[in-house]
């Protein structure tokens, strides 16, 4: 037997020359030793090293020249990922531009024309003439973004006074006076920045207000990078009541954390498996900044300057009309607090569906942050984040491709819009909408991530052989797997969901199990309108909401048992006939018999009575 080897082609743009440098990867090569992708310019080279856990799987890091950063970065990827055919990209953690492809190497090169397009075009805007200037005197602010950032750091230490000038001129030229339309320090507001659904927000739908966030680490990401530090190779979870945060640890690799779950995933988790909690435990010391996660936790844990106002609120509404007031002008020298969920961290939609006492967990939060000390942290961390103005505006698509994508995305009803804004968008028609244009994915809608989440049923079911169709209690198609797609002769999935399971097969099926209570059905039928037997088993879920189907095509051996049916039938007449054929024959004999015995007993009989005639005839004479 020959083992074929696992291969994918890997790619990054040279952020000296702008060249595409693409190469074949194989497990086998990358087994032995490190693999290098240089650029022929000489100036960068890609790293590629395979971290093995197991014969079976394992991790492979690559080490990325960055387009935009001076440092390269580092991304981990799980063989399954990084062998796979899809197309895989990994996005600079500070810009979101994507620096690497993996994937199957048509898409690679597709990918590598299209981006080498947009970075082409983004350098015209902002009137740099190749690639190298990208990476020429460390110094040129020209960048608008890191010059806001720049700024951003000298008014906080001005104000703080732990910033002077030696320059004979200081007073004519203040510190912070880079750019003619500077406002004075602290008078633009400062709006914190750990939120992530608000992060989300500003970056696609008012990019007007990303000049005032804060450009700073969310505390999760600065955590990470902090624990990465002093614990190199380590790997992360991060454990909170947030949803969102989801899509910030996806889109953040490098400065995130490898893994994030919510407390109620935690909660079912460690009660699946048997795990409780000693409450004798005692509780750690107060720490102040422990009370972030309240509304007014970050302000509680802060030293407040009296020269500026300060505010805070929560909710979507409250926060997007701030956002709003700001952009418009109507706020100024404050430092304003803001969350997306009500109550803030403690109100976060994942732990708010099993604990609702908001109050009582308010209260907790504020016992532990009871203190007047706060975490010594020794290590520095680079606190830098770059926010980017993600807002594409297009037309609108038609209602009907809008309702299409709702359906991928688990809406089937006004009734399964959420509409929770966790994903960054103020509506679930809003998200459809991004993802028509190309500036979102149906998966990062958190919701329906999370429902897909607690359990790999999904996947055991699109790789099954049987044919799966789930409907709920209104008999509309939830879920069809590839094999009944199949079946049914069906060429994309999205046809059939959200629509009534009639259009495809009898609902009396269903219908009889949701009448007569049963929790399981079996049959074996005949599709006449798609030519296939089919055995099937009906089964629903124990609160009788979702009834599901699953079919196995079994025409071939009912057409095999068909024919072998026949032609024992026909070999029994075949035998029928044989027999009546040979009774016949042994009647015609037995006739032919008969008939001959009947003449020979009266020629015998009459040559006795011959016989006898003579004897008599000699007595006589």
């Amino acid at each position: 037997m020959v083992l074929k080897e696992k291969h994918t082609t890997v790619a990054y743009r040279c952020p000296f020359c702008g060249s595409g440098v693409m190469s074949a990867v194989g497990l086998f090569g990358l087994s032995a030793d490190m693999v290098k992708l240089k650029c022929p310019c000489g100036k960068s080279e890609m790293q590629i090293v395979r971290q093995r856990e197991s014969a079976a799987d394992g991790t492979v890091r690559l080490t990325v020249p960055c387009l935009l950063c001076p440092k390269p970065h580092t991304f981990t990827l799980r063989d399954a990922v990084f062998f796979s055919d899809d197309l895989f990209t990994l996005p600079c953690p500070y810009s979101d531009v994507n620096i690497c492809f993996t994937g199957e190497i048509n898409r690679v090169k597709a990918e590598l024309a299209r981006t080498e397009l947009e970075l082409l075009d983004m350098l015209e805007q902002n009137g740099i003439a190749d690639f190298s200037a990208l990476h020429g005197d460390e110094r040129d602010l020209g960048d608008p973004q890191v010059r806001e950032v720049v700024l951003y750091v000298i008014r906080e230490l001005e104000a703080e006074g732990k910033l002077y000038c030696r320059c004979p001129d200081r007073q004519e030229r203040p510190a912070d006076d880079l750019s003619e339309d500077a406002a004075q320090p602290g008078d633009a507001p400062i709006i914190t920045s750990g939120c992530s659904t608000i992060v989300l927000y500003v970056e696609k739908h008012l990019p007007e207000a990303l000049p005032y966030l804060a450009p700073v680490l969310s505390p999760m990401q600065a955590h990470a990078v902090l624990l990465r530090e002093r614990y190199p190779g380590a790997t992360i979870v991060y454990i909170s009541p947030c949803i969102s945060k989801k899509e910030e640890t996806t889109r953040f690799e490098s400065v995130g954390a490898d893994y994030d779950i919510t407390f109620t995933e935690l909660e079912d988790w460690m009660h699946e498996a048997g795990v409780a909690v000693n409450p004798n435990v005692p509780a750690d010391e107060p720490l102040l900044s422990r009370g972030y996660t309240i509304t007014n936790g970050v302000l509680h844990s802060m030293s407040l300057d009296s020269g500026r106002d300060y505010l805070f609120l929560d909710g979507l509404d409250d926060s997007i009309q701030t956002l709003k007031s700001v952009v418009n002008g109507e706020l100024r020298n404050c430092f304003i607090e803001i969350a997306a969920c009500h109550g803030n961290c403690v109100g976060g939609l994942a732990f708010r569906q099993k604990h609702t006492n908001l109050l009582e967990s308010r209260r907790r939060v504020i016992q532990s942050a009871n203190g007047s000390k706060n975490f010594d942290i020794q290590d520095p961390v680079n606190m830098r984040r770059v926010l980017i103005d993600k807002k594409h505006p297009t037309d609108l698509p038609p209602e009907s491709v809008i309702n299409g994508i709702l359906r991928k995305m688990g809406k089937f009803s006004p009734a399964d819009e959420l509409n929770c804004g966790l994903c960054g968008y103020r509506t679930c028609r809003d998200k459809a909408i991004a993802v028509y244009e190309g500036r979102a994915e149906i998966s990062m809608c958190m919701p329906y991530m999370k429902e897909r989440a607690e359990t790999y049923s999904e996947k055991i079911i699109n790789v099954s052989p049987e044919g799966i169709v789930t409907v709920g209690k209104k008999l509309k198609v939830r879920q069809i797997n590839k094999a009944a797609c199949k079946i049914f002769g069906i060429k994309d999935p999205a046809d059939i969901i959200g629509y009534p399971v009639s259009r495809i097969m009898d609902e009396y099926d269903f219908v009889k199990m949701i009448s007569q209570d049963e929790t399981q059905v079996t049959d074996e039928v005949f599709l006449a309108d798609y030519n296939v037997y089919l055995e099937r088993i009906f089964i629903c879920d124990p609160e009788r909401t979702l009834f599901t189907c699953i079919m196995r095509d079994v025409t071939k051996a009912r057409q095999r048992r068909n024919k072998i049916q026949k032609t024992k039938i026909h070999a029994a007449d075949l035998a029928d006939d044989i027999i009546a054929n040979q009774l016949r024959i042994v009647h015609e004999i037995a006739s032919l018999l008969g008939e001959t015995a009947a003449e020979t007993k009266v020629a015998v009989h009459d040559l006795k009575e011959a016989i006898m005639l003579d004897e008599d005839g000699d007595d006589d004479a």
